[in-house]
């Protein structure tokens, strides 16, 4: 789940959702996680995390996680569902069309 996690926090700012948020206090919250493991991971190793926009609705996007060994072997799959959020006010938000536009590159 770590690895997952740190594919979003990269995710974030390889975007400017992370930016924005200090900025702001407009973010993203987790809702769900979701992962499948596929084959085994051995410490010490070397683990790679790629992940990629799953899907966009009106307030909320998944991102896909392929979680992959050192040799390049796919050990785990998993999918994080993000909701647009406005911290100050408590209540979630549309993603802005800005957003849309950049999240749509990955």
């Amino acid at each position: 789940m770590r690895f997952l996690q740190s594919g979003r926090v990269n995710f974030w700012e390889a975007t400017v959702i992370y930016k924005n948020y200090n900025s702001t206090s407009r973010g993203t919250m987790l809702v769900s996680k979701h992962c499948d493991f596929k084959k085994s991971l051995y410490y010490p190793g070397t683990a790679v995390v790629k992940t990629k926009l799953g899907y966009m609705k009106n307030s909320s996007f998944s991102l896909k996680h392929l979680i992959l060994n050192e040799d390049g072997k796919i050990c785990a799959e998993g999918e994080d569902v993000v909701v647009c959020y406005d911290f100050g006010e408590n209540k979630t938000f549309r993603i802005p069309n800005e957003l849309r536009d950049i999240l749509e590159k990955f």
